[in-house]
């Protein structure tokens, strides 16, 4: 027990530690946490598959995390317990429990001969006498720091302990919107019940990957659709509504004429039984709480409705067309549109603004109209599929015959776009936020005390045969002490005894 003890006070432990979830906290910030593990291995095509069988696409519930920042937990309470036990002797026991080798040691200290009457000198001193007739005095200042050091402990475990109790019982979730949107909040109980089933959900996908009749699905699926379900009944049945007033970006210019963004700004109200309670405007930093609820703004995105395409009849379609010209045309993305010129609906199924293919897929690696492509599929008078094309630049039009299972007889070039502001907003509710913010106030005390006051223990040592060692100790380097002890000395030179004697001084260590 001794060397588990020692292991656990062990500063070299601390800094392990630390510098574990550290690392773990910088694989958390550079992997987005809790996405689909599609996604996932299309962020990384190389390592998506190890990142999720670790568990690091959801790093903060981790076993890794929560271990080392349970076993940080551990060591901070044995280094409180540990710190409690020193602080109280001081407090209490210091004299009890100080030895004259003790108080030689310090380093800063001298020994005075033929002080005839000391009583005058440590009157008021705390004394105890030993046995072989030394008498040791002591004289303290500034207790309050030995508080500090307690309270930087016990603020640090309170801290760690917050964080693995939030861990376990706190909630996220993100909702996204656009200006004039109004999205349902689920009561606590059914986010609880999302949380849990997405979970569940991506531990499910692992299992059937590695082994796809593992009995335990079965059960497994059955507890995500009855999660799924209390979920349902959440939305159908919200606490309120959340609704977007207005989107728009601060950015400024700077001195080189440069546009940067500053900060995204939501202006949303709080909406119950169809009445507006409450407003604000969420930007980063600077988050909103209503009911069990914080909303952090944490995403931002272009949302494109339309696109303008460039529609070219091919040789044979112009040729029996009454018109070969090219015609520029603003189309809705998701639904169709008809137009006098052509014999088919037309419907923009997909768009991506800047894609990229990974794993024979497209994906659109950022919201800007740097390299765009649409799929379009068009129909009949009866709603059937008649073709389809995939629409690109116009550097990259060529590729559109490529992809086309059954080219519809025009070539689609992508112009541009029309885009409105998407918001996305975390809701995050944890009830271990008041507990977190009394061991930072509580760790704030204590650095205070601890910097700010300084704690100094003033010895004097009388032997029988009349020498007299002073020393001075706390929490300050040596040579901020010897002020203290030039004061000790200089008090002490004025001490004579009745017949007149002088004080001789002899020097110490210093």
């Amino acid at each position: 027990m001794r060397t588990i003890h020692k292991l656990l006070v062990s500063l070299k432990t601390a800094v392990l530690l630390l510098t574990v979830l550290s690392c773990l906290s910088i694989i958390g910030t550079l992997i987005p946490q809790e996405r689909e593990a599609s996604e996932i291995r299309s962020m990384f095509p190389r390592f998506g598959n190890t990142i999720i069988f670790l568990g690091f696409d959801d790093l903060y519930h981790s076993p890794p995390f929560i271990g080392a920042l349970g076993l940080m937990s551990l060591c901070t309470l044995f280094c409180t317990w540990t710190r409690f036990k020193f602080t109280r002797r001081r407090l209490f026991k210091r004299l009890e429990n100080v030895s004259i080798s003790e108080i030689r040691s310090f380093h800063v200290s001298r020994e005075l001969r033929g002080v005839k009457d000391p009583s005058r000198f440590v009157s008021g001193w705390t004394r105890r006498d030993f046995e072989d007739g030394v008498s040791v005095f002591l004289r303290v200042h500034g207790r309050a720091a030995l508080i500090g050091g307690l309270l930087i402990h016990v603020g640090l475990l309170i801290i760690l302990g917050g964080g693995v109790y939030g861990s376990q019982v706190g909630v996220e979730t993100a909702i996204r919107g656009m200006e004039g949107d109004s999205m349902p909040i689920a009561p606590l109980e059914a986010v609880k019940a999302a949380v849990e089933s997405d979970r569940l959900r991506r531990w499910g996908r692992r299992v059937e990957v590695e082994s796809p009749k593992d009995p335990r699905l079965e059960g497994l699926h059955k507890r995500i659709d009855e999660l799924d379900a209390q979920y349902r009944a959440g939305i159908a049945s919200p606490v309120f509504e959340m609704k977007v007033n207005k989107l728009w970006v601060d950015t400024p210019k700077t001195p080189d004429e440069a546009v940067m963004v500053r900060n995204w700004n939501s202006s949303v109200s709080v909406v119950e039984h169809g009445r507006t309670v409450a407003s604000a405007v969420i930007r980063v930093n600077e988050p909103f709480s209503w009911g069990a609820y914080t909303f952090f703004q944490s995403d931002w995105a272009k949302k494109y409705h339309s696109i303008r395409v460039e529609i070219v009849p091919t040789a044979a379609e112009a040729a029996s067309a009454t018109s070969a010209e090219a015609r520029v045309v603003s189309m809705p993305i998701g639904r169709p549109v008809k137009f006098d010129w052509c014999p088919y609906w037309l419907v923009v199924l997909n768009f991506y603004p800047d894609f990229k293919i990974m794993d024979q897929e497209f994906v659109s690696v950022s919201d800007e109209m740097r390299n765009p492509v649409a799929r379009i599929e068009g129909y009949d008078k009866d709603e059937k599929p008649v073709g389809d094309a995939w629409a690109f630049s116009r550097q990259l039009a060529d590729m559109g015959s490529h992809f086309s299972k059954k080219p519809l007889p025009y070539r689609f070039v992508v112009i541009d776009g029309e885009t409105d502001n998407e918001t996305g907003l975390q809701v995050a509710s944890n009830p271990s936020v008041p507990i977190v913010w009394l061991g930072c106030i509580l760790m704030t005390m204590g650095l205070c005390l601890a910097f700010y006051v300084t704690y100094r223990e003033e010895w004097a040592v009388l032997k029988p045969d009349g020498k007299m060692i002073l020393a001075v100790g706390g929490n300050r380097p040596p040579i901020m002490l010897v002020p203290a002890l030039e004061a000790l000395v200089e008090t002490a030179m004025h001490v004579s005894g009745p017949d007149g004697t002088s004080v001789v001084e002899k020097e110490g260590k210093s």
